[in-house]
């Protein structure tokens, strides 16, 4: 039977690692100082996110081309002040989006200096792949899976410089195996479904050269993205 929706992120067990992988957001925000925090992730999942330690968290999903959730724009238009969030999540975006997207110039547009970015994908050398090829035949997409280290690169390119680099999710979807917070990288984990790289905007700001201007940006208010009045209605 052909699938309805085609995003392999609503199938329960990409759900299950997106919600896992928002534990280990949930860790790395501690550390960090205070301030707003973008989620951004590929589909809707099951329970609202919460970030106790940075209660100003707005969270977008992938919904066609557009995101939307707290507010709703384009997929390489945020309208959110430049340099205002503390830290971004990207998780499994360019997993369904072409990596030559205008978003990684978008997310060094937004961070402040010295903030976090936190990207996580699907791990091309994972057998996690193999059962993502099997998905196709119910008419899933089948997942782009970038390697970690073609995403450094792209973060680099925008004066991103990455710090960190984790595996998650043990190697098939009916494995135990799970990297808890004290598990250092090795080889063993790097045949895990998903990888995690953080990387930080340097404190002091430089200015990237190309990156497009924005009219009519808005700032994080009381916890929530100001509404952009050329939302989509409903």
């Amino acid at each position: 039977m052909k699938a309805q929706n085609d995003n392999p992120f609503e199938l329960a067990a990409l759900r299950c690692l997106v919600a896992e992988e928002w534990q280990m957001v949930r860790r790395e925000a501690q550390r960090l100082a205070a301030g707003c925090v973008l989620s951004m992730r590929p589909s809707p999942g099951e329970y609202a996110e919460t970030l106790p330690s940075h209660p100003e968290l707005a969270s977008l999903f992938l919904a066609g081309k557009r995101w939307v959730g707290t507010f709703a724009c384009d997929l390489d238009n945020l309208p959110v002040r430049s340099e205002s969030v503390r830290m971004i999540v990207i998780r499994h975006v360019f997993d369904l989006l072409p990596t030559e997207s205008p978003l990684i110039e978008e997310i060094a547009r937004l961070l402040v200096p010295g903030g976090t970015v936190l990207v996580f994908g699907l791990n091309p050398l994972s057998p996690w792949r193999l059962w993502s090829l099997g998905q196709t035949r119910n008419g899933m997409r089948m997942p782009r899976h970038h390697r970690a280290s073609q995403m450094g690169r792209l973060l680099k390119g925008v004066n991103l410089e990455t710090t960190q680099r984790r595996y998650l999710g043990g190697r098939w979807p009916a494995s135990t195996y799970r990297l808890g917070p004290g598990v250092e990288e090795g080889l063993a984990t790097q045949w895990d479904a998903a990888w995690m790289l953080l990387a930080q905007k340097p404190a002091v700001a430089t200015r990237l050269a190309g990156l497009p201007s924005r009219k009519a940006e808005a700032g994080f208010a009381g916890g929530l993205v100001q509404m952009p009045s050329r939302r989509a209605r409903a």
